[in-house]
């Protein structure tokens, strides 16, 4: 089966080629993918635009100076799109693959917390400096806390 699909689609195409051209059908089909792709880069844009307002200068800034240098370039501000799309999925990526990493780490140090106050008698103060190690680092996050309590350097 494995083996069919590549065949079919070749067959397809090859079908299909004197009949149509390559641009009439895969021009419209790209044309949306980098419509989408800027939609989405735009909008992301805006969010971080309004957070950091100065970025947007300085990517206007960036472009314009490419595009002083090189005026050739003016027609290919897509592949900087489509490079800030990359980026923003591998860094989305990256974050979804760690988050599971981040949940299990705190909460297994506010339980471990929770064990050395309960369990052990522990007579740590529970601020929110404290807190925020704590759902950090999980574990070491409450290691560090107790040294700092044993050495009498409270959070």
């Amino acid at each position: 089966m494995k083996i069919l699909n590549p065949i079919l689609i070749l067959l397809s195409a090859i079908l299909t080629a004197p009949a149509v051209s390559a641009e009439d059908k895969l021009k419209p089909a790209l044309d949306s993918i980098y419509n989408a792709i800027k939609t989405l880069a735009d909008m992301i844009g805006g969010i971080i635009f309004s957070v950091f307002p100065s970025l947007e200068n300085s990517i206007e800034g960036i472009l314009n100076s490419i595009d002083k240098f090189l005026p050739f370039m003016k027609d290919y501000h897509w592949i900087f799109y489509i490079l800030i799309f990359i980026a923003i999925m591998a860094i989305l990526a990256e974050l979804w693959r760690m988050s599971k990493y981040y949940i299990i780490n705190s909460i297994s140090g506010l339980i471990f917390l929770l064990i050395l106050i309960h369990i052990f008698g522990v007579e740590i103060s529970i601020t929110l400096p404290a807190l925020i190690m704590i759902v950090l680092f999980g574990i070491p996050g409450v290691l560090l806390i107790l040294i700092l309590h044993y050495l009498g350097i409270f959070l």
